[in-house]
């Protein structure tokens, strides 16, 4: 409490500790006499749960602080004083400015990760493409094929890169999906034709007539992936979806 009193006087009450006692919102705004904390409780305007405020001190230097104040009064309901908590919070302020710096920085490299990561993939694209189609030309439509399943991987690492390049509205909660009318049968057959060839576990699937059903097509698709990847993970060497 000495950092905030040095003289051991509160500014409601002490006109020479009111003219050093300066303090400003968290935007920066000068708080103004009438409104610190005590001065308001004086008056019957409880400061509940609490005003986050900083205080300059006779050294020029700030300290962030959370301050609570209600008023007390008599049996005829007059105001006597008030009771103040204040809590000294420049650790905490201290943390939250480097968890933002440190996101800032994760947010910045993801970003150029990203792009990075554009120019050669879509260079894989262009070449695998060209392989495509000379395997088609010289009739060799078996590995085509698996050009053409290849191709289509990189077209998902592609629209996740793109994905990454959208990181801000993300976290802004801005996220749009891409919904469309999607049979949910043809998008399991899907994955797990493309995750057969990596794994050595047997799938049955069984499938019954469905309506279509509106979602985000990739995103269902990654979460259908994942279920897969945990069945083979955590089960027998036969893995069923039903």
């Amino acid at each position: 409490m000495r950092r905030f009193l040095p003289d051991g006087a509160m500014p409601s009450r002490d006109e020479e500790s009111a003219r050093r006692w300066v303090a400003y919102h968290p935007d920066g705004s000068r708080i103004s006499r009438s409104d610190y904390p005590g001065a308001r409780a004086l008056k019957g305007d409880p400061i509940l749960p609490f005003l986050e405020m900083q205080y300059l001190q006779d050294d020029g230097s700030r300290i962030w602080a959370r301050v609570s104040s209600i008023p007390f009064s008599n049996e005829n309901g007059a105001t006597l004083g008030f009771i103040s908590v204040i809590t000294d919070i420049d650790e905490l302020k201290e943390s939250e400015q480097q968890l933002k710096l440190l996101l800032k920085q994760k947010d910045e490299f993801i970003s150029i990760a990203s792009h990075e990561l554009k120019t050669p993939v879509t260079s894989i694209k262009a070449y695998s493409q060209l392989v495509q189609a000379n395997l088609e030309r010289a009739g060799d439509f078996k590995n085509s094929d698996l050009l053409a399943r290849l191709n289509a991987q990189i077209d998902r690492l592609i629209n996740l890169i793109n994905q990454l390049l959208d990181l801000t509205r993300v976290q802004e909660g801005k996220l749009e999906l891409q919904v469309e009318a999607t049979d949910i049968n043809e998008l399991l057959h899907e994955r797990i034709e493309e995750i057969r060839p990596t794994t050595s576990s047997y799938f049955i699937l069984h499938t019954a007539e469905l309506p279509l059903i509106k979602v985000d097509r990739e995103r269902i698709g990654q979460v259908i992936t994942n279920l897969l990847s945990n069945a083979i993970k955590y089960s027998s060497p036969i893995a069923r979806l039903l």
